[in-house]
């Protein structure tokens, strides 16, 4: 086995393995690579992996739902127990994300097309020079409570009983302050990253669970808000088709008034809030920032 020499920027990727959850090679060789040949990227994180400090899964492209045409089997990374101790040893804090076991092929890809929008957003605030946003993520726990089995997660929102239960799971959350004409805003956007597996009957079944978490604000248990603070709901398709088909569904008032649709390649390539790339369920596009 190579010795390794923690350096510098190997804490830096290990900070971010444990606050995004997981990276891509692509994504943490734009971040700390730049300049040098991807492959110098693997062979340290494969390095990494030897020392059993990260856990590298591949992403099985037939069973992720992806063409093997698109090129390169993916690898993915994320921090292990071994590598969060590194972390906390050396900052003094551990970090929140931390697998403890290698996940599923489709649980895998759509984590990392959760932190490719929050990369994509992460970036936009910091062209604008606003504060970097607050996240929470789909796999974030709340604090365990004595004799519960398992610690629920933050972004897990149960409303009644029987059949007028309704259930409300966002893929993400974060609160963003902006400056807009001057003004300081803050918005609150949960995120929905659609992988065009569901149904209408599915996509339908979202829209209750929203209704009461906006109508009741239930996510000011786990953000401390302004008394004015928008909020929306932010749907990232995979085409133009596939928001043709959520539009459908009849929306409230409110809903009407949050939801917002793109799609995964307008957040790749576009500028996420001076760009007119987020639709409204009449298909009117909009921007975060007017003109």
């Amino acid at each position: 086995m190579r010795k390794l020499v923690i350096q510098e920027r190997d804490i830096s990727v290990f900070v971010d393995l444990g606050e995004f959850g997981l990276l891509s090679a692509d994504m943490i060789h734009s971040l700390y690579w730049s300049g040098k040949t991807i492959r110098a990227c693997q062979n340290r994180l494969h390095l990494y992996a030897s020392h059993g400090l990260v856990h590298v899964m591949s992403v099985d492209v037939a069973n992720a739902g992806l063409n093997s045409k698109q090129g390169r089997q993916p690898y993915l990374y994320s921090l292990t127990p071994k590598g969060a101790d590194i972390v906390e040893d050396t900052i003094g804090e551990r970090p929140r994300r931390v697998l403890q076991k290698p996940l599923k092929a489709m649980t895998l890809r759509h984590r990392q097309e959760i932190v490719t929008v929050r990369l994509a957003w992460d970036s936009a605030c910091n062209s604008e020079r606003f504060e970097s946003p607050t996240w929470i993520m789909e796999q974030d726990i709340r604090q365990r409570k004595r004799n519960m089995p398992v610690a629920p997660r933050l972004l897990y929102h149960v409303f009644g009983e029987g059949e007028a239960r309704a259930v409300c799971r966002p893929d993400a959350a974060c609160l963003s302050e902006l400056q807009i004409k001057g003004q300081l805003v803050s918005l609150l956007t949960f995120w929905e990253i659609d992988r065009s597996t569901e149904g209408q009957k599915q996509i339908r079944a979202k829209s209750p669970g929203y209704e009461m978490l906006l109508k009741q604000r239930s996510y000011s248990e786990y953000f401390r808000l302004p008394a004015k603070c928008e909020v929306r709901v932010m749907f990232v398709c995979k085409s133009e088709s596939r928001i043709r088909e959520m539009q459908k569904q009849t929306l409230t008032p409110l809903l009407k008034a949050s939801f917002r649709y793109t799609t995964l390649p307008e957040v790749q390539n576009a500028n996420l809030f001076r760009d007119p790339i987020w639709q409204n369920n009449a298909g009117k596009r909009g921007r975060v920032i007017p003109p």
